[in-house]
């Protein structure tokens, strides 16, 4: 038998002998790009779900009380008030 330069057998002290080509370069390639791509598709609906809340303007609600005729400036009144808040798990 003839001794070859391509061994099988490491080549020095903890250094394995790692083949090298344009296979294992794509795989290389896919296994680094396909989380990638699933990591930025899960990350731009959770920057909507975090964003929309910090930029969407709240409307001030008023509600009808009752009339202002019925109030005497600078004194206090108690009037009752019923508010229905709807809850989102409902």
């Amino acid at each position: 038998m003839t001794s070859s330069n391509h061994s099988h057998e490491p080549s020095g002290i903890g250094a394995l002998d790692v083949p090298t080509g344009p296979r294992r370069t794509f795989f290389i390639w896919v296994i680094r790009v396909i989380p990638s791509v699933m990591g930025v598709s899960l990350l731009i609906p959770l920057l909507g779900y975090v964003g929309s809340s910090a930029f969407r303007r709240r409307e001030e609600a008023w509600a009808a009380i009752g009339k202002v005729a019925g109030l005497s400036p600078n004194e206090p009144q108690e009037l009752e008030f019923v508010s229905r808040v709807k809850e989102g798990w409902r």
